[in-house]
Formats: structure tokens, sequence, C-alpha cells
């Protein structure tokens, strides 16, 4: 390990080779030592005054991150579960911010707990909601993005937990894993430009596959993005008439996991579009390419 360890050391340190053969042969070399080169290589970019040595050192480290995710989420698709949270642990990583993966899995655990604590089996389904948005809302003061430029960093867990604050992509998504850990039926809506959740009746229905629910097993509408909101089937009719779109069965219904990452990569990429930041937009549009090829199979 020492030995490998002194390898990368030394390979780092040319980072700043003017002939170009041998920069990309060195960089090969790094890039396949993977995240663990990821500390070394931020020490040098701390120490380095090379213009042309600190971008290459950034498009590395984004390299190496962006092909962890598209590995790590390409094992995601292959498995049965499809679990909402290890996709959106995954896709955080697009920020390129290296966080603390356990401190930031305990911060979402004692949000969990928190609201475990203080729900039982005997509350009706608005009382247990009621619950969960007193803890989210009023306990840790969760609040929306009120910025009329968009915050492209709160698309991502790590932010939205430190920020206390998200917009209603990733506020319905924190909301859902949190709800999910609950085994409360609550699953996502795919609606035009708004992402909201569903409270599904779950009476007399056992292991019943999402795709054939029916708008008549929803009890009702969740809107985290305004403190958890409850509403009906009729303002959703009046949501989609006041912006001149076509009623489909899709916007009332639950969709599934795929689904939902797959929304929240196409409404990063357009964040990142709006900064006119096409090399993170072309490594969204792979991962989603991986989705939708995925799913067509």
């Amino acid at each position: 390990m020492d030995d490998k360890l002194s390898e990368l050391e030394a390979l780092i340190t040319l980072m700043d080779e003017p002939d170009e053969q041998i920069f990309i042969k060195v960089r090969k070399r790094i890039f396949d030592f993977g995240e663990t080169a990821i500390p070394i290589l931020e020490n040098a970019w701390l120490n380095s005054d090379n213009t042309g040595e600190i971008k290459r050192i950034e498009r590395l480290i984004e390299d190496i991150l962006f092909n962890n995710a598209y590995m790590r989420l390409k094992s995601w698709m292959q498995s049965e579960t499809h679990n909402l949270l290890e996709a959106y642990l995954i896709i955080s990583r697009l920020n390129f911010n290296l966080f603390d993966y356990d401190n930031l899995m305990a911060s979402v655990e004692k949000l969990f707990k928190d609201v475990w604590l203080e729900i039982n089996d005997n509350l009706t389904a608005l009382e247990k909601i009621k619950v969960v948005n007193h803890i989210f809302y009023q306990v840790y003061n969760f609040h929306n993005e009120q910025s009329e430029k968009p915050d492209v960093s709160l698309y991502y867990l790590d932010e939205v937990m430190r920020q206390q604050k998200g917009n209603h992509m990733s506020m319905a998504m924190l909301y859902l894993i949190i709800t999910e850990r609950l085994n409360l039926p609550v699953f996502g809506i795919n609606l035009p430009k708004h992402f909201i959740l569903a409270y599904i009746d779950l009476v007399n229905q056992v292991n019943k596959p999402i795709n054939i629910y029916s708008k008549g097993d929803i009890m009702f509408y969740i809107n985290p993005f305004n403190k958890g909101a409850v509403f009906t089937k009729s303002e959703i009719d009046l949501y989609l008439k006041q912006l001149n779109i076509k009623s489909k069965s899709s916007y009332y219904l639950p969709c599934d996991t795929i689904t939902i990452v797959r929304r929240l990569l196409t409404e990063l990429k357009f964040a990142r579009n709006s900064e006119q930041n096409q090399r993170s937009v072309e490594m969204i549009n792979t991962l989603l390419y991986l989705l939708h090829s995925r799913r067509e199979k």
C-alpha cells in the first residue's frame, strides 16, 4: 500500500508535465487509482500556482468522481431494490463535493428517528403526515428556495441537509426517503414543472404493483415544497388548466423510482445548462442515457 501511495504522489507531481503524450499516460495512471487519488490531488491543487496545472487537476477530479458515479448508478440499475436514497447519494457526488458520507447518513438517520419517535399505528393517515410535517418544517426548519435564480447546489442531498432548504425536487425526494423508511404508503407523482407526492389507501391492497394504482386509491396529495400541504385531485386539475397542459393519468398516479431519478437528473441538466456548464450537462446526459437504455431492455 505504501508503494502504491508513493507511486501516486510521484505521478501527481507530474500534473504540470509539458509533453502532452507523457501527460496523457500520467493522467490515465492516476485515474486508475480512483477516489483514492482525490485527497492528494486536492492537496496539489491547493499548493499550485500554475493555472494550467490547476485546471488539469480540477478536470481529473471531476472525471474520477463522475466515473465512480456512473459505475455505481449502473450497479444500482441492475439491483432489484432501486433504493432511492442510494441513487440520491450517487447523484449528489456530481456536485464534485467530497462530502463526509458517514456524517450525511447520520444526519438523515437522525431526521428519520425524530419522525419515527412521534408516529404510531393508531394515528390516521393525515395525522401521520402532520407529524412528518411538524418535524420537517417546525423542528428542523426545512424551507423552500426563494431565490429568483435557482441554486444548483440545492439539487444535492448534502447541501439540502446542510442548508436545511431545497427546491421542489430535492425537498420531495428527502420527504419520500423518510416516509419510505417509515413504511408509509407515500409515492412520487411526476407532475409537469412540479414534483409532488401522494398518500395511497392500502386497505385490502397487499403488494400491489405501483403501475396499477388508480386515482381512487389515492387518499390525498402532498406538496413538500409548501410545508407538506395536503390537497386533492381537483387542485391538480386547476394547476394543469392554468398551465394549459392537457391532463394525463400519469400526472395523478404514482411513478417508479427510476422515473424519479430521471426527473432529478433532467432538472439538474437544465440547471447546469443555465449556468452554461456544458461539461456537467454532457455527464448528466450520459447518466440519463444509462437510465433510458436500461429501462427499454
